[in-house]
């Protein structure tokens, strides 16, 4: 699994990348043909992928089952007709055998071009395992095999199975091994699988608060077949003529490839826009077991009529049944807790602004795609007027590229003179058509719908002191109340801001750098004069940050600290109301202390206290 990884991330610049451009070039429905045979979905637009979403059919995107399989079949059916031709060679070895290593082999190959995913693992060790006993003439259960599977996954990447992808992975196959009923045949078998898998998954969307549509039905009776007989076979061979030298055959041949997938994108986008477009509420855990409860009731169903009838039923559940409340209401301020990072939402009546998405890094851990897009989708954000990356650092910036590709956006804010520093997020934001701009200081405010946003640090000349000291420090305000948003700034910046007599007063503000102890002085909280302090941070005993000391100077000057690592995503009322602030937060730990002692900077007290040294519990 060490090799493959290591082989998949050697192909992804190189090879992986150069197939897929060749795809694209070869005409409007090579992005398809890409995300469809090497998993590379760069080249579908963010409508697109909507579209599909909607429609109850983007695991036909997933290189998964279908595709490995399929490469596997069509190897050891060549290699087994091949060796039969030459009779010395029939008779010399085990034809089976050979027929088996060669499809292994081209399917191991495959799995490592197509990127490597956790379904295409899944994928790869059933179909190994399969190989295996097939060479051995023995017999194997298909579930023996997907659990084989399963176990490998969960042993040697374990943090896979906490993503939705993977999770949608195991339960569909899951289901589909344990469907009890007759199949039927034609269109009814298709019907039924797909109310299996649309059964079975959703409820796991509905945590997700993805949600999923009735019309997946309908909807796979026609694009499963298209995609298993007409869409995948042409995606392969588009991706094998990829590899030969230009020529006007093989261009010709590209273009009928690339016309299928046309056609297909065409299809899809034309019926989505036939749904409304009503966003999924994540349901909390009472409606989840219910859900869980029809999905079963779906599953174990004889009849294929009743299957699909529940499955229409709980695949609507999370668009009918009404979202938590989730307090306070717009608006509002929301620190989500990705660890040390930092991930905070400004939401005005009209408008949003998301700041820094977590951390992210290329084929790894991402918390902008499994934490702040489905946060995002669970406050109900329809659109981000503006994403900000403060600075480059990956536990800031490195989540906002998937927050890029998965929701709309209005403009991306990098700091001025470092735009050098976000090329993979500057290109992801070109291929999404979203505007960049870089920030300096200024004395005007900026009018973002109904947020006034203020660009307060880094100097239009630029800074020379690295990437923490070159953040974008903002102060946003929304009806009456004002949060200071400091990136990670040190000691040195809160020193030259202080100098420069810049009005820092707010009435939140987010604690600088993880509550480092070069960082949060004394003079600098003063100035500030925050009712409330926000501190992004992990509960960690190994972690660093926060340190002590910027408690203690939180609690000699009267501010209460709400700390992610302890309390979970932290939300802020920003409007005037009977009580002067209200704060919520959602996952308290009572157990997370900072290093060494704890300040006494946490009591229960009635909400919108703003009493020195108390917060709200």
């Amino acid at each position: 699994a060490r090799l493959a990884t290591w082989l998949s991330g050697s192909a992804s610049p190189g090879i992986r990348r150069l197939l897929s451009q060749r795809l694209r070039e070869a005409g409007r429905g090579g992005g398809l043909l890409a995300a469809l045979s090497l998993g590379d979905r760069s080249g579908l637009a963010a409508e697109v992928r909507e579209a599909f979403r909607r429609l109850g059919i983007a695991h036909l995107l997933a290189v998964s089952g279908l595709h490995v399989g399929l490469v596997a079949a069509l190897t050891f059916t060549a290699v087994r007709r091949s060796a039969v031709r030459v009779s010395a060679l029939a008779e010399a070895v085990d034809v089976r055998v050979w027929a088996c290593v060669g499809a292994a082999v081209a399917a191991l190959g495959y799995a490592v071009l197509a990127g490597w995913g956790v379904p295409v693992r899944r994928a790869t060790i059933f179909v190994l395992v399969s190989l295996v006993a097939l060479g051995l003439r023995r017999g194997v259960a298909p579930a023996h095999a997907v659990s084989a599977g399963v176990l490998c996954i969960a042993v040697f990447d374990p943090s896979a199975t906490f993503e939705l992808g993977p999770q949608l992975s195991f339960v569909a196959t899951g289901a589909l091994l344990w469907d009890s009923g007759a199949p039927g045949a034609g269109w009814r078998r298709s019907l039924r699988v797909s109310a299996t898998v649309i059964a079975a998954t959703a409820p796991v969307l509905a945590v997700h608060g993805v949600g999923s549509t009735p019309m997946g039905l309908l909807a796979n009776l026609v694009a499963v077949p298209w995609t298993g007989v007409v869409l995948l076979p042409a995606s392969l061979i588009a991706a094998g003529l990829a590899v030969l030298e230009p020529s006007p055959p093989v261009d010709w041949l590209l273009s009928v490839c690339s016309w299928v997938g046309q056609v297909s994108l065409e299809g899809v986008v034309a019926g989505a826009e036939w749904l409304p477009s009503r966003s999924a509420n994540r349901v909390g855990w009472p409606g989840v077991t219910l859900a869980t409860g029809i999905a079963f009731a779906s599953v174990r169903a004889r009849r294929t009529g009743v299957r699909v009838l529940l499955a229409a039923l709980v695949s609507s559940f999370a668009a009918l049944v009404p979202a938590p409340a989730i307090g306070p209401e717009p608006p509002r301020i929301v620190a989500l807790d990705v660890g040390r990072g930092d991930a905070i939402l400004v939401e005005g009546r009209e408008s949003a602004i998301l700041v820094d998405g977590g951390w992210g890094i290329a084929g790894g851990a991402d918390l902008g795609r499994s934490i702040v897009l489905p946060a995002l989708r669970v406050l109900g954000v329809e659109r981000l007027d503006v994403v900000v990356a403060t600075h480059a650092d990956l536990d800031h910036s490195g989540g906002l590229s998937s927050v890029l590709e998965g929701f709309p956006v209005g403009e991306l804010w990098l700091p001025a003179g470092r735009r050098d520093e976000f090329v993979d997020l500057v290109g992801v934001a070109a291929s999404r058509g979203v505007p960049v701009r870089e920030q300096a200081a200024r004395a005007e405010s900026t009018r973002v719908g109904d947020l006034d946003v203020e660009v307060l640090w880094p100097p239009a000349n630029g800074y020379g002191r690295g990437r923490n000291d070159s953040s974008l420090v903002l102060r946003i305000e929304a009806e009456g109340t004002r949060i200071l948003l400091t990136g990670d700034i040190g000691e040195a910046v809160e020193r030259a801001l202080l100098a420069s007599r810049i009005d820092l007063r707010a009435d939140v503000l987010k604690l600088p750098h993880h509550g480092s102890r070069a960082s949060s002085t004394l003079s600098f909280l003063e100035a500030v004069g925050a009712e409330v302090a926000l501190l992004s941070a992990p509960c960690s005993t190994r972690s660093r940050l926060p340190t002590r000391e910027v408690f203690e100077r939180a609690q000699r000057v009267g501010l209460p600290v709400w700390w992610t690592g302890r309390d979970g995503a932290v939300s802020v009322q920003m409007r005037e109301t009977r009580v002067r602030r209200a704060v919520w937060g959602w996952q308290s730990d009572p157990n997370c202390r900072p290093p060494a002692s704890r300040p006494a900077l946490h009591r229960t007290c009635t909400p919108g206290s703003s009493r020195p040294g108390r917060a709200c519990r």
